[in-house]
């Protein structure tokens, strides 16, 4: 675990002692779904979050009419935001394994009365299989099914969850292909967009991406892998944090942060 995600998670914790989560409904005062109702968490104490780039950089997208995938979509935030930036005639396919969060996620869209939102209960993966999920209790939105991840975590719990590739999913389901997708997986990433090479070589969705890694050397091999499979299919990848266009050759310089592919 970094030192970031320790420290935020002894700050859940104490925030949990002092302002226990008592499931009521409230309005979140900061961040991607500033504005929306939502249950659980702690978006209503609005010094906890500033306004991160990555906020900043999707509230400038253009999204209305698009179809939307998001992919570790946790309680819901991005799903809120992306739902309501699509608009009536967009559609929203919002993706989470973990049974906790997924319930939170279905929720929160509940809440906000979005109808142009479709929940999965499944990951997303490089191929279809069943694997574990292990998160901890405390801070369940950094579940992870990356087993470097899962080897260095303490205080676990664990579910069994069903893994699917999107190039498997979107003609077996029968669901609009997407014009952009949104992953944040905790370590998958790379996994996700192995599992939809059709799709980004005959669709070519634009592509948000979290890049995760348990140490910086790991994050580097994932960033490079990353890298050097979207350049395959001709995409070019801006580091959101920097401003600065990402190849193979600099690819280690947006191991931390996010990217946009298109």
């Amino acid at each position: 675990m970094s030192l970031l995600k320790f420290i935020k998670l002894q700050i859940k914790k104490i925030l949990l002692y002092f302002y226990p989560d008592n499931g009521k409904r409230y309005v979140v005062r900061t961040g991607i779904a500033k504005g929306f109702y939502r249950v659980g968490g702690f978006d209503y104490l609005k010094w906890f979050y500033k306004e991160s780039k990555e906020v900043k950089f999707l509230k400038a997208l253009k999204l209305k009419n698009k179809v939307v995938y998001d992919v570790g979509a946790n309680a819901g935030m991005f799903s809120l935001f992306l739902a309501s930036s699509v608009k009536s005639s967009g559609k929203v396919y919002s993706f989470e394994p973990n049974p906790i969060c997924y319930d939170l996620l279905k929720k929160n869209i509940d809440l906000n009365s979005f109808s142009n939102v479709k929940t999965y209960n499944f990951a997303i993966g490089a191929k279809n299989y069943t694997d574990k999920l292990l998160f901890d209790p405390a801070w369940t939105g950094t579940g992870t099914l990356n087993s470097n991840i899962q080897d260095n975590m303490k205080n676990i719990e664990e579910v069994k969850v069903n893994v699917v590739s999107m190039d498997n999913f979107i003609p077996e389901m029968k669901i609009p292909v997407p014009d952009f997708v949104k992953i944040d997986v905790e370590g998958l990433e790379y996994d996700v967009l192995s599992g939809m090479k059709d799709t980004l070589k005959n669709i070519k969705p634009k592509l948000f991406i979290e890049i995760h890694g348990l140490t910086y050397y790991d994050k580097e091999k994932n960033i490079i892998n990353i890298v050097s499979l979207l350049e395959k299919f001709k995409y070019k990848i801006l580091h959101v944090e920097s401003g600065e266009l990402i190849n193979k050759n600099n690819a280690i310089s947006a191991k931390i942060g996010h990217i946009y592919c298109t």
